[in-house]
């Protein structure tokens, strides 16, 4: 489980990061704070081996196979670092239930994660950044993945199998720079897909009004499944927020996150 790096700065430094990352996409850390209300798990992927640990639930996530960890990022992005770099038959995954994580009928949903890929890296199909399971092993909730280099899947699936799906057309994720990710999803309104800062469209929730999400499992760079399709390149952090007073819940990042 690693530092707040954020909290641990002096009030003007935080400031300063903060302005410089929102406004030109860069800066030597970015506002990973734990005010916001209802953070359920917050992952750094600093950890030097082994399982991942969350900062705030301490939901831990054991190793699959031997990811590269403290990938190290320089320049703008110096102060997220480090990272752990994914490829295939490689994830960081807990297939027991985390009641913390479950979704209530009215809860909406924050999920944010910073990644870094390049085109060599994303070829050759789909690739999963994180799934959020239903089953241990065999069914999901929440699924995101890319159908290609500017494609961005995410997938839900509630208790009662109701779902909404859509695929949204982003910039070049895969251009070997770190990209920030944010999904909203609105219980009474839409999913919507921030890329850097930016919207990249939004679909209705209205399928799944209503219905719960009890959760079995999460995974990191790995299919919800073991079926393949795993992330290959570098995950830095990830936070997923659940409830009813989530959906302005921002870690910052370039266009303001």
């Amino acid at each position: 489980m690693g530092n707040n790096r954020f909290n641990n700065l002096p009030n003007n430094d935080i400031n300063n990061a903060f302005n410089n990352f929102e406004t030109v996409g860069s800066a030597t850390t970015y506002p990973e704070t734990n005010d916001d209300p209802n953070v359920k798990c917050l992952f750094y992927f600093d950890e030097p081996s082994g399982s991942i640990v969350d900062e705030i639930s301490g939901i831990t996530l054991s190793v699959v196979g031997a990811p590269v960890f403290e990938v190290a990022s320089t320049g703008d992005f110096a102060g997220i670092s480090p990272g752990i770099t994914y490829a295939s038959n490689k994830q960081h995954r807990k297939t027991t239930a985390s009641a913390t994580l479950n979704v209530g009928a009215t809860d909406d949903i924050v999920a944010e994660w910073y990644a870094m890929s390049t085109a060599g890296m994303a070829a050759a199909g789909s690739r999963t950044f994180w799934a959020y399971n239903l089953n241990a092993t065999d069914d999901f909730g929440i699924l995101t993945y890319a159908l290609s280099t500017t494609v961005v899947v995410i997938y839900l699936k509630s208790d009662d199998n109701s779902t909404v799906y859509n695929e949204f057309t982003t910039p070049n994720w895969a251009d070997g720079e770190i990209h920030k990710f944010r999904a909203v999803f609105d219980r009474s309104g839409n999913l919507e897909l921030f890329f850097d800062g930016v919207s990249c469209g939004t679909i209705s929730m209205a399928d799944v009004a209503g219905d719960t999400f009890t959760n079995a499992g999460l995974r990191m760079a790995g299919q919800y499944n073991d079926g393949g399709n795993d992330f290959v390149g570098t995950l830095y952090t990830f936070r997923l927020s659940i409830g009813n007073d989530v959906i302005d819940n921002n870690l910052g990042g370039p266009g303001g996150g």
